[in-house]
């Protein structure tokens, strides 16, 4: 290739790639190259030092430190069991910046458009200098993993017999009882630190390259790296919160949806688990991306090389989408700051004010940043910004003005096989918030109408001035309270001016399910026709029955000197072995399956200022001991019963016992 006589003493590196595959070019038909070998050998010695340098930092951080570390205790076993579950900050930070680094460092020559002139001018195809570059930054970028994973394999136990339907390892037979021996990683779990890394360094990979192609400035290329990684999830969580805002009774269990959007959120949100669909669909993305800037590349052109941002259209999306971002945050800060807890009332003027003023200013910047000028203001911006509003307003339609009538949609009961909803959060007798249930499932018919009923008035009064007093941010003296503690006036009526919160999740016939969460001050079940239906009804009683529990649980009971789950438990007069607390369980079933229509008031557990129980129908607490397995999640071992006047068959058993008198301290 002849290149000018003021480059030929000191060529730059695009003219030496040219010149190497010039040379090596042979007989082979450039145009139907996959990669070309000369330029992948030139790129290789171009930049094995980074590789060199990733084997150092990797070597440094994994088994350098596990040699210093010392033996006593289990004080290596930890370190290594830290590092494979990716808590090395050392291997973790190589994971995120290394693909970064030689994405932008492979496509570097976009910066100049004499460069990619150069670049362009070897008998090579587009497609061939694109998937050499792609070629070469796997091999420098996995060289340094491969080998960081070979020199952890002396620390490792041998012992692989696959991975669980659940993502983790199958540990039977293992038969190792030594503390440090079982906190040592294995082979497998090697297996799956790789794996999952390989992911994440691939998935960063192809998000890198695909910023690299979209703009010519160095600066701006980690910005839209940065920006390509996190536009999505930050969209989706986003969203869910501005659902929040708006929609009373939105719910949603947790941001898990995020873990399918980036590996490393799966890692943090998922654990060091194999996950095949998470995988496939990683890499799924990852090819898609590097497709999408293949196409970039063969279509870039030249003259645009050095630009902040090289095409149009990523200009466009580029500012829509950092618009809409910036805006939806600020307005959904000043919504948040005068909403509060209960935000069934209140007025969103506040979000729509924080879009109006926030979306030109950051619009107007953005701009500036993308076309690197100031000169901005044209036709061309105008439609641009048009686009912000029409999305804006698109997006606006379906969470904030909710056409889709998503806080209005109750089931019909004839789609509805069984409804859940929760009882630990509401400090109500005969439990009192001491037994966590996680939910409970109705299947009576009569009870789903009941709760049918609940949720109807709920969605009618959340929009109806008249119960404001009922949902408000304040509580019935006029004093915010969010919590469970005491309000400004002592606790006068606790539950009353309390946040409680009712989860109810209807399980539809065609198996999909239909979820809603809603927040208010306890006064609103205190004046709830509907609530008071649902908890006399036969259905929710049998439901909340310590049947549900298990009798065969309960290992033991006690009475209480003092009524209540808040005082002291345990410390009573009475004290019951496993056959006769069961069969006090079971006279408290059957009072409580008979009693009479009850006012929701009457079951609350409430103390005035002086600390003395309002509630004048509760005689006594027992409190019930429970057996537990060994399962490895949460299991209540005990829980508090609130007997009242009403529970006549319990009484007769007390005294015939002779241990009325005793429990009961009047």
């Amino acid at each position: 290739m002849t290149t000018p006589a003021s480059t030929e003493t000191s060529p730059t590196t695009e003219q030496a790639a040219s010149r190497h595959v010039a040379r090596g070019r042979g007989t082979v038909n450039a145009s139907r190259q996959f990669i070309s070998a000369p330029l992948l050998w030139h790129e290789i010695k171009r930049l094995w030092a980074l590789s060199l340098l990733g084997i150092a930092v990797l070597l440094i951080s994994g088994p350098i430190v596990v040699l210093l570390t010392p033996e006593a205790g289990n004080a290596q076993p930890s370190i290594l069991r830290i590092t494979i579950q990716d808590g090395n900050p050392g291997f973790l930070a190589y994971q995120i910046l290394s693909p970064m680094v030689y994405a932008l460092a492979l496509f570097t020559y976009l910066n100049s458009s004499g460069r990619v002139s150069i670049m362009h001018s070897m008998p090579l195809t587009r497609g061939t200098i694109f998937r050499t570059n792609i070629v070469c930054g796997v091999i420098l970028l996995y060289v340094p993993h491969i080998v960081a994973t070979f020199s952890l394999l002396p620390f490792m136990r041998f012992f692989f017999k696959g991975f669980m339907n659940s993502g983790q390892l199958n540990l039977d037979g293992q038969g190792v009882n030594n503390a440090s021996m079982l906190l040592a990683p294995n082979d497998a779990d090697l297996l799956r630190w790789f794996i999952i890394t390989s992911i994440i360094m691939l998935f960063i990979f192809a998000t890198s390259v695909l910023g690299s192609m979209l703009t010519g400035n160095l600066g701006i290329g980690i910005l839209m790296i940065a920006f390509i990684n996190v536009i999505v999830p930050v969209v989706y969580t986003l969203t869910l919160l501005i659902l929040s805002l708006f929609l009373y009774g939105f719910t949603f269990e947790s941001l898990n949806g995020a873990a399918w959007m980036h590996p490393l959120l799966d890692l943090a949100m998922n654990g060091d688990r194999i996950s095949l669909a998470h995988i496939i669909t990683f890499i799924a993305i990852s090819a898609a991306l590097l497709t999408i800037a293949m196409v970039l590349y063969r279509r870039m052109k030249s003259e645009h090389a050095g630009n902040n941002v090289m095409f149009g259209g990523a200009q466009t999306i580029t500012t829509v989408m950092v618009t809409f971002v910036g805006s939806c945050l600020a307005g959904g800060i000043l919504q948040s700051l005068q909403t509060g807890n209960i935000n069934a009332l209140a007025n969103h003027t506040m979000f729509f004010l924080g879009v109006a003023i926030a979306s030109p200013v950051i619009f107007i910047i953005t701009t500036m940043v993308v076309k690197g000028t100031i000169k901005i203001f044209s036709l061309k911006s105008l439609k641009r910004f048009g686009a912000f509003v029409v999305i804006m307003a698109i997006y606006c339609s379906f969470t904030t003005w909710d056409i889709t009538g998503y806080t209005r949609r109750i089931p019909r009961a004839s789609n509805v096989s069984s409804v859940s909803l929760p009882n630990e959060y509401l400090n109500m007798l005969p439990y009192a918030a001491s037994y966590d249930w996680g939910s409970i499932r109705l299947r009576n018919r009569q009870s789903i109408q009941h709760v049918r009923a609940l949720h109807q008035e709920i969605v009618e009064r959340a929009k109806d001035p008249r119960y404001a007093a009922l949902l408000e941010s304040s509580d019935a003296d006029g004093n915010g309270s969010s919590g469970t503690g005491y309000t400004a006036k002592e606790c006068v009526n606790c539950f009353a001016s309390t946040v409680q919160t009712i989860n109810i999740e209807y399980a539809l016939s065609n198996a999909a399910r239909l979820s809603r969460s809603y927040s208010f001050y306890g006064r609103y079940l205190l004046n709830s026709p509907a609530y008071a239906r649902l908890i006399n009804d036969s259905g929710y009683r049998k439901a909340t029955s310590i049947a549900q529990i298990g009798y065969s649980r309960i290992e033991s009971a006690s009475s209480s000197t003092a009524e209540g789950p808040d005082i002291t438990i345990g410390a009573g007069h009475v004290n019951l072995n496993a056959t006769d607390a069961q069969t006090l369980a079971k006279l408290m079933d059957e009072d409580y399956q008979s009693l009479p229509p009850t006012d929701p008031a009457s079951l609350v557990v409430d103390y005035s200022s002086d600390g003395a129980l309002k509630n004048k129908d509760l005689l006594l607490g027992v409190n019930f001991n429970l057996h537990t397995t060994n399962s490895t999640g949460y299991e209540p071992s005990s829980f508090y019963y609130g007997i009242t006047r009403h529970y006549t068959r319990t009484i007769q058993w007390l005294k015939a016992k002779g241990l009325y008198n005793k429990a009961v301290t009047d």
